[in-house]
Order: structure tokens, then C-alpha cells, then sequence
């Protein structure tokens, strides 16, 4: 095990305060158990916080508007109005559709109408990146690829030689029983 003075301190675990410099295995796996489980507690309490926020968040907003307002100051901090401004591609609509399956193909028209707009002009065509998206492509490569006797997958012959797999291990918690 690594050397490191580092503590952690974690509510209602058995190992409050445990320097890791002299940690043993069975308490690391302990430790680990109630770290996650307070992560969840945690992320759980964020979630909520942030559900609340967002419900908060139309309140304030109306409030700004009807007083003409754009800060307000408490406890020592400030809440502001903050305007920002997205990109979006304009949906192709030319052949009025009307269905969630045309309009989501006419959304998908219209991306692809500005992709091929930002990629024509010298100006904006380094804005466009050719790229894939390696949690989509892991999808793939753990669902769509039979296993070969090596227990690794076995690639289409498109991707044989362009695309590896890297093995991780790492140690993770579930709730038993």
C-alpha cells in the first residue's frame, strides 16, 4: 500500500478518523463501503437540492423581471440574473412537419443543414470537428462485438487495427442482500 499521511474523517463510519499510512486491507474495504455509501447519501441531498433550485429558479427569475431587478444580496451573497446565450440549430420544418418523428427529423435535417454551412465558410469551418463519442462507441464495442476465446472483443473488420480496448479493473460497492 502506498505511504501517504492523508486522513479521512467520515460521519457514522466505524473508522472516523484513520491515517492511511497505516491502513490494512480489511479497513480499506470498509472504509470504501462507508465512503460510497455516504457519497450516495450525498449525491442523493445534491440531486434534491438541485431539483429544488430549478423550481426556485422560475420564481426568482419572474420576481427580477416584475421589479426590474438583477441582483439582490443576503448572508453574504449575491443571487444575480445571468443571461447567456446557447447555439442551436433551426429545424429544417420545410415540409411542415408536425409528428415527434418528422420534427425530429427535421431537427436532425437542420443540424445538418448548419454543419455543412459552418464547414463551407473559412471563417466558421474550424468550429466543426469530425470526433465520435467514447461512451456511445464502448455501448457498441460491449454490446455489438462477440467475445473471443481471449475473453476481449472482437472488432468488425472495418475497425480491426483502428480501434483497441483498454482492461480496467476497479474496485466497486453495491448494496447486498
Amino acid at each position: 500500500m502506498s505511504q501517504t499521511t492523508t486522513e479521512l474523517a467520515f460521519e457514522n463510519s466505524k473508522l472516523a478518523v484513520v491515517s492511511l499510512d497505516k491502513l490494512t486491507a480489511d479497513q480499506a474495504i470498509t472504509l470504501t463501503i462507508e465512503a460510497t455509501k455516504l457519497k450516495q447519501q450525498y449525491e442523493a441531498k445534491v440531486k434534491e437540492m438541485d431539483s429544488a433550485i430549478s423550481t426556485l429558479q422560475g420564481i426568482i427569475i419572474e420576481y427580477f423581471q416584475l421589479n426590474n431587478q438583477t441582483k439582490v444580496s443576503r448572508n453574504g451573497r449575491t443571487l444575480y440574473l445571468a443571461r447567456e446565450l446557447w447555439p442551436k440549430a433551426i429545424p429544417d420544418k420545410c415540409n411542415g412537419a408536425s409528428t415527434p418523428e418528422e420534427l425530429e427529423a427535421a431537427d436532425e435535417r437542420g443540424k445538418a443543414l448548419l454543419i455543412e454551412a459552418l464547414k463551407n465558410d473559412p471563417e466558421t469551418e474550424h468550429l466543426v470537428k469530425t470526433t465520435y463519442n467514447s461512451q456511445t462507441l464502448r455501448s457498441f464495442i460491449l454490446n455489438d462485438c462477440p467475445e473471443g476465446d481471449d475473453g476481449m472483443p472482437v472488432m468488425p473488420e472495418h475497425l480491426k487495427g483502428k480501434l483497441g480496448v483498454s482492461e480496467v479493473f476497479k474496485a466497486k460497492v453495491i448494496k447486498s442482500g
